[in-house]
């Protein structure tokens, strides 16, 4: 599918692009009316057409004014299937932040940028855009429809669709206006990106509360602490005033029994001082296996930021693997097809030798047995006689003067003059000369 990756938007140093070209005044135009509706702006530019997602950045719930945007570009098609496309987007987007190269998760939830210009991330967005080409490559083939030709009495608008699956309605609108704006109605409530988000600002909630709740705790503690202070001067006060009482018996059993009854608040506020610190232990143990979960769940997510970068690298392996293959595929192809070239030549060649050796073999025949007599003439230079015949040849150079017979082969035949004379059965190699030119003839002998 002939398609093209854009990222976008307005970080630490203001507007960027990649790759910055003619397309930024439509990637800026589809982010001016930035929002919490998570919604698709379809831009057409004749025979091309653009998929523009942008997503706002926020900080403690308030918006910050930057936002990060993802478009895709078709040549000649469209993509109906609305919510295919959302789906798209949305995970790519949660792979960005999850990466944490040019976006981040805070310890509340909120997204903020960590790359002031999408330049200084090519890296970073050649392995974006190979995420989005495999999520590209999962969206159904039969949702992609040939774009119609332009109905220009009103390409000017924009329509706004309420509805992802109405594939009719967006069809209708691509002929029509150059931009639509599709609308998610769940508001992104299952988008994984906004999952993160919220278990992150709930476990920051939680934090905070118990931070709260431990101060708390410290404010009443010191309270008591005050409290245990006062008794403990007001006991030594008891004290003195039980030795006044020994002292002077007239005061009596009255201030015995104010004695006791500060000593009851004592042990009374010492149990509830006890009390407030196992209170304040056990808050600590809970405070403590927060942190640890906390800890664990940014393991799991450093994990899987690991598993997911080794997935890409086997992906992009596999691909370069196949594309290995591909090609040597392609090069055995290519040297079968030049084989069977081949082949169909040597087959022709081989016919056409057959077919001299067949005319050669029915010369020689005729040659060799045509004649009564016993004198054979050789009109080529290879022949077949009977063992006794005598052979002069006549070729169309001239007479044969002379014969010339290796020792080695004077047991099969015998020169006599300008004739040879075939002895016994066998094949031979001989010379004969026209005045002082040599030629070669092969000469059969069989049985009389």
């Amino acid at each position: 599918m002939n398609h093209s990756v854009y990222l976008f938007g307005s970080l630490e140093a203001g507007y960027t692009q990649y790759p910055d070209d003619f397309t930024k005044d439509v990637f800026q135009t589809a982010a001016r009316e930035v929002s919490d509706i998570q919604k698709v702006t379809i831009h057409r530019d004749g025979s091309l057409i653009y998929y523009i997602y942008v997503r706002p950045l926020k900080t403690d719930n308030e918006s910050s004014g930057q936002y990060l945007g993802i478009a895709i570009s078709f040549n000649g098609v469209y993509y109906e299937n609305i919510k295919g496309i959302f789906g798209v987007f949305e995970e790519a987007l949660a792979n960005i932040v999850i990466t944490g190269k040019i976006v981040e998760f805070t310890e509340t939830g909120d997204i903020v940028p960590c790359s002031a210009k999408l330049c200084n991330s090519r890296t970073e967005f050649e392995r974006i855009a190979s995420v989005l080409e495999l999520y590209v490559s999962r969206l159904s083939p039969d949702s992609f429809k040939k774009l119609p030709p332009v109905n220009y009495s009103g390409g000017t608008d924009t329509a706004v669709l309420q509805k992802v699956s109405d594939s009719v309605e967006l069809g209708n609108a691509v002929r029509i206006y150059n931009s639509i704006v599709v609308v998610k109605n769940d508001n992104g409530e299952d988008e994984p990106l906004n999952s993160y988000s919220d278990k992150l600002r709930k476990q920051s909630g939680k934090i905070s509360e118990l931070t709260t709740e431990v101060s708390t705790l410290s404010s009443e503690l010191a309270k008591v602490k005050r409290q245990k202070k006062r008794t403990t001067t007001v006991s030594i006060l008891s004290v003195l005033m039980v030795i006044a009482v020994v002292v002077f018996v007239s005061v009596g059993e009255s201030l015995s029994d104010q004695v006791k009854s500060l000593n009851y608040n004592v042990s009374s506020l010492e149990d509830t001082v006890k009390d407030k610190d196992d209170i304040i232990n056990e808050q600590k143990k809970t405070i403590r296996s927060y942190y640890t979960e906390n800890k664990t769940l940014k393991e799991s997510l450093s994990t899987a930021k690991a598993q997911l970068s080794e997935a890409k690298a086997n992906i992009s392996s596999l691909t370069a693997s196949n594309a290995y293959l591909q090609q040597n595929v392609t090069e055995l192809n290519t040297n079968v097809s030049s084989l069977t070239t081949q082949n169909r030549s040597l087959s022709s060649q081989v016919a056409g030798l057959k077919e001299q050796l067949s005319k050669s073999q029915k010369t020689q025949q005729t040659n060799s047995y045509g004649n009564s007599s016993n004198a054979v003439t050789i009109y080529s230079k290879m022949v077949t006689v009977k063992a006794g015949q005598r052979i002069r040849a006549q070729l169309k150079e001239g007479k044969i003067t002379k014969w010339e017979v290796n020792k080695s082969q004077s047991s099969y035949v015998r020169a006599s003059g300008d004739e040879l004379i075939a002895l016994n059965p066998g094949t031979v190699s001989v010379w004969g000369y026209i005045d002082r030119t040599p030629k070669l003839f092969n000469i059969q002998i069989v049985r009389k």
